[in-house]
């Protein structure tokens, strides 16, 4: 099955004050749901070619996979694509200059669920869209200044 979501949400920040926390992997842990662990960032701070490896938990399984950026703007957007994962995907993050100091940020992940959860078809759907839309209320949080803290250590 194919899976396409996009989640939006306006934060009260700058995009660059966004894109300090968003377009940093060693942030990761701290925003995106699941992530246990991000293993080795490689061409940081990002650029085209960076590769980003990281272990998460969906839906009680552990997913290795490592993610490497296609496209980079720098404080507007960062397009990733999978080059190891149980399932192939796109991520891309953007962010856009809504006013002064108001920032809409949004996720499109796109991919396939096929030998993972097949099985699970619409439900895949709305479970990768519940999971960003929490990414995104701890991504607020976080530039927002309610849930701030020093980045923990990336393995490398």
């Amino acid at each position: 099955m194919l899976i396409s979501v996009i989640e939006k949400i306006e934060i009260n920040a700058t995009p660059s004050d966004v894109a300090k926390i968003m377009f940093d992997p060693n942030q990761d842990i701290r925003w995106i749901g699941g992530i246990r662990e991000v293993i080795e960032i490689e061409g940081f701070p990002l650029k085209e070619g960076s590769t980003v490896h990281r272990i998460a938990d969906f839906d009680g399984k552990e997913i290795e996979y490592i993610l490497e950026v296609k496209k980079y703007i720098p404080d507007h957007s960062v397009d990733f694509e999978t080059t190891k994962s149980p399932f192939p995907m796109r991520i891309l993050y953007q962010i856009t200059n809504v006013d002064k100091n108001t920032s809409l940020v949004q996720i499109t992940l796109d991919g396939s669920s096929e030998g993972f959860l097949m099985f699970l078809d619409q439900i895949s759907t709305i479970m990768v869209s519940q999971n960003l839309k929490s990414d995104l209320r701890r991504l607020k949080d976080m530039v927002e200044g309610r849930t701030w803290q020093n980045s923990p250590q990336v393995n490398e």
